[in-house]
């Protein structure tokens, strides 16, 4: 195997990302950077419900902001409902989007900066017709974008993917780098001690699959294994506490650098399991993605245990270094578990799955998710994927 050092490598960032406590006043000055004049605020009813839309838009009016504000839009983002977004949007006369929420709202904004400046249908910038047209996947122009994330989990806020359903159920995605991100802690404090362990866990998924996937960077790696770090050492605190703005901004941090990692190696087969989860079952994404950590844990420490043993020692396993593979996985899988029975995350069973229903859409997230399939260190079997997904179902259930 090449070192690190030893390989070509390619690693970026999407934008450009102001950070810390306050910072939703520098939308203005965002603006102002970007040279746009009127806003298109995109969010869903539970940041408006958190009061979080209020406090926002208070602060945008304070700062003498031109913006609509527009809160129709559903818990996944499905094409119908984007495209009418961007029909108010276009006929409101913005020239930028900004993305307040977690990652919904955030995808939603994304694509429809990506319309307003291109026009169209959903489906006609998706990466499904990209890659009928032209073999892979290409970057979408668009007009400028903030994000703006209030939970510290999908990292979209710096990605260039924005995950969409079709009318049919079945998922894609919408290659829109971001312009500008802002990450306000104090966007977070309303997050519910739930929401803040899924979000956490999927941050923590797109980390360890960014460490494991098939092409990796030095770069990415400590930015993913700093966020493990700082998701195991302040989780609790974050649950027990919501206010607890130290903690609030550490997990915010490990969000915004674990969306950064995975941005550029991908992440792997427990997002291909938990994209389908959602969609069939109607999970939210955080949650959906939990049910996958313990197994992806699991097969990475007998199958990439060198890299395995990395995410061991950030998530402060004992004695990781001495485990043999087998054992070693099944300490980390167990510490996940232990953390998702301790915070009361819901099982696959009680929203409404079996497990024969949870392994019979293994081939259906294959079509919808190929390059996630794809992204691991050895190239698994459909049988084999068909026992991972069981063993997700059983995990969360036990």
């Amino acid at each position: 195997m090449k070192r690190a050092y030893e390989k070509l490598c390619n690693y970026t960032q999407q934008c450009p990302v102001t950070f810390g406590v306050g910072s939703i006043s520098t939308v203005k000055d965002a603006m102002g950077m970007l040279g746009v004049k009127k806003l298109f605020v995109v969010y869903d009813q539970g940041v408006k419900m958190s009061g979080l839309a209020e406090k926002v838009t208070k602060s945008l009016d304070e700062q003498g902001i031109d913006y609509i504000a527009y809160d129709d839009i559903t818990a996944e983002p499905v094409e119908d409902v984007v495209e009418k977004a961007y029909e108010v949007a276009e006929e409101a006369g913005c020239d930028s989007v900004l993305g307040l929420g977690g990652g919904s709202p955030m995808d939603t904004a994304k694509i429809v900066s990506v319309l307003l400046k291109q026009g169209g249908k959903v489906a006609d910038w998706a990466i499904a017709k990209q890659l009928e047209q032209y073999g892979a996947p290409r970057m979408n122009d668009h007009v400028p974008s903030i994000m703006v994330p209030t939970s510290s989990g999908t990292g979209s806020e710096v990605t260039c993917v924005a995950v969409f359903s079709y009318l049919s159920h079945a998922k894609d995605g919408v290659l829109a780098g971001p312009s500008m991100a802002i990450v306000d802690p104090e966007m977070t404090v309303t997050c519910p001690p739930l929401n803040t362990v899924t979000s956490a866990l999927d941050a923590f998924a797109h980390a360890a699959e960014a460490i494991t996937a098939a092409d990796v960077d030095p770069v990415s790696d400590q930015l993913a294994l700093e966020a493990i770090r700082l998701i195991m050492g302040n989780l609790d605190t974050a649950y027990n506490d919501g206010t607890n703005i130290e903690a609030r901004a550490r997990l915010s941090m490990a969000a915004n650098m674990a969306g950064i990692a995975f941005s550029n190696t991908g992440v792997s087969f427990g997002h291909c399991a938990g994209h389908e989860f959602g969609a069939v079952f109607h999970i939210g994404h955080g949650l959906a993605c939990c049910y996958s950590v313990p197994v992806t844990l699991r097969w990475n420490a007998e199958n990439n245990t060198e890299r395995a043993r990395k995410i061991a020692e950030a998530m402060g396993i004992e004695g990781y270094a001495d485990l043999d593979p087998k054992t070693l996985g099944q300490e980390m899988a167990g510490t996940i578990v232990k953390m998702m029975k301790a915070y009361k995350v819901p099982t696959l069973a009680e929203k409404g799955a079996t497990r024969e229903a949870c392994m019979a859409l293994a081939e259906d997230s294959v079509v919808h998710n190929p390059m996630q399939f794809e992204d691991v260190c050895r190239p698994l079997t459909m049988e084999e994927y068909r026992g991972l997904i069981a063993e997700m179902y059983d995990l969360s259930v036990q």
